[in-house]
């Protein structure tokens, strides 16, 4: 009896993917009111790429203090993604941060920066469908990755209402579409 048991607890344990917040996790937080940002889109590279791709989340340097890690995740064979970014310990919310790809490897590439409305509690932010390659000979600025990203708002909107039905804090968009290394700084999204 126990071994039937204890491969159903092995074989859930292995459906777990490291860069999806649990349901009951996303539910407390929520129902708590507290100020986080759950940041959410999809995460891939090409064959070519590499190493494993990842994604790094920093608090901007601001009169408070310097640049502040708020979370690194890395997504080995790509997917989907559902993360919560709480606050650094000196600020009651998080008003603004970066968002990196890249790896080790190949390094990291800001590829954009979000201004956050302070709300009082939760709220979602979508980052685009993005898409890691090497970038072949386009070696500008030192980059060895080329960076794509996608919009597509409106089908992952759905999927993270789908995923966590429980979740009732605004959703917006916070992505910055780019298809070259060398492309512009992104704008601020206010």
């Amino acid at each position: 009896m126990r071994i039937p048991a204890i491969l159903s607890l092995i074989l859930l344990a292995s459906c777990a993917h490291p860069y999806h917040i649990s349901r009951g996790t996303l539910g407390r937080l929520t129902a708590s009111r507290e100020p986080f940002v759950l940041v959410f889109g999809s995460l891939a590279a090409t064959a070519d790429t590499p190493g494993a791709p990842m994604l790094r989340f920093s608090h901007a340097a601001s009169k408070l203090g310097p640049e502040f890690p708020l979370m690194n995740l890395e997504i080995p064979h790509g997917g989907k993604f559902y993360a919560v970014l709480q606050p650094p310990k000196n600020l009651p919310h998080i008003d603004e941060f970066y968002v990196e790809v890249g790896n080790v490897e190949a390094g990291f590439d800001k590829i954009v920066y979000l201004r956050v409305r302070q709300t009082e509690g939760p709220q979602a932010m979508y980052l685009g469908e993005i898409t890691m390659s090497n970038a072949h000979g386009e070696n500008i600025r030192g980059h060895m990755l080329k960076v794509n990203v996608r919009d597509d708002f409106q089908n992952a909107s759905r999927d993270l209402r789908r995923e966590y039905p429980r979740y009732s804090g605004p959703v917006g968009k916070g992505l910055a579409v780019r298809s070259t290394p060398n492309s512009p700084a992104p704008p601020r999204v206010h």
